[in-house]
């Protein structure tokens, strides 16, 4: 029941994108760029037990889907 303030990072593992204006969804690298990005933000940092809830709902929401069989 509390607000958190999310803001969306689109990343895709292997792909490239080229950058034409600094506004929007940031797009990033996932293994360059997300943590430059993070920490340059200078957000408020979220308690350990906010950070329990968040994965707790998460989990909640994202662990019906079956896994593919082969």
């Amino acid at each position: 029941g509390e607000k958190v303030n999310v803001e969306p990072i689109v990343t895709i593992p292997g792909w490239y994108v080229k950058r034409v204006t600094p506004e929007g969804i940031p797009v990033l690298n996932p293994k360059k760029e997300i943590e430059t990005y993070i920490t340059s933000r200078n957000r408020g940092v979220l308690s350990d037990a906010m950070i329990k809830r968040i994965v707790h709902q998460i989990d909640q929401r994202c662990r019906d889907v079956e896994p593919k069989k082969e």
